[in-house]
Formats: C-alpha cells, sequence, structure tokens
C-alpha cells in the first residue's frame, strides 16, 4: 500500500508541478498515478473532480491494482504533512493504516489468522 500526502500550497514540491530547487517535478497527481501504474493499475488517471472529498480541504484519489495507491490533496497545505491544519487528519489516517481500524485504539488489531481471546 502506498499512501501519498500533498500540499496545494507547497512552494518547495509544487502541488501542478514545475520547477523548484533547480529541478522539474511532475504533478501531485501524475505522480499517484504513475506509482499506480507502477503497482499494478490499469485503468485511466483519476481526474481532480472525480476524488472524494473526505473531509472539508482534503481529497481523495485512490487507484486499485496489486497494490492500492491513495492519494490526499490537502487544500492550503504547503510543505510539510503535519501542519497543525491537517495535523489530526495525517496522524489519525496513519495510525488507522498501520495498527487497523478498531473501537479501542489502544488495542493492537488481531490477524485474521489469531483467534480472539476468550
Amino acid at each position: 500500500e502506498f499512501i501519498y500526502f500533498h500540499g496545494t500550497s507547497d512552494r518547495t514540491v509544487p502541488y501542478e508541478g514545475g520547477r523548484s530547487l533547480g529541478l522539474i517535478f511532475i504533478g501531485a497527481q501524475a505522480t499517484t498515478y504513475a506509482f499506480a501504474k507502477a503497482f499494478g493499475f490499469n485503468g485511466a488517471q483519476i481526474a481532480d473532480g472525480d476524488g472524494v472529498e473526505v473531509q472539508s480541504g482534503v481529497t481523495k484519489y485512490e487507484y486499485n491494482g496489486a497494490s492500492r495507491v491513495v492519494h490526499y490533496k490537502l487544500e492550503g497545505m504547503g510543505h510539510n504533512a503535519f501542519d497543525a491544519l491537517y495535523r489530526d487528519f495525517v496522524q489519525d489516517l496513519i495510525k488507522t493504516t498501520i495498527e487497523g481500524s478498531s473501537a479501542n485504539p489502544s488495542t493492537p488489531s488481531q490477524s485474521p489468522s489469531t483467534p480472539p481471546s476468550s
């Protein structure tokens, strides 16, 4: 699984691509699509307007090939995924992705081969 966060106000690595730091970058959406293709996705690139808003200012673009590739577009955020603007969202998403969903976040998820304890 590949998760990619990118702020639309990033001036270090511009969201839409372009020149910075003496390099030329491709845009965030094209970057995500390139990773999706590399990980086995065979469909078309998701158009900017076809992303799914998961909370105010956060749009999700998800590709499912051999591996899942997900890009989160963060409106107004610069070059810091832990910027106060979206810090809670990013931290919660990373924690949920690593630990799995659970009613009690302090309890680690059980793997499917582990029988539930009684």
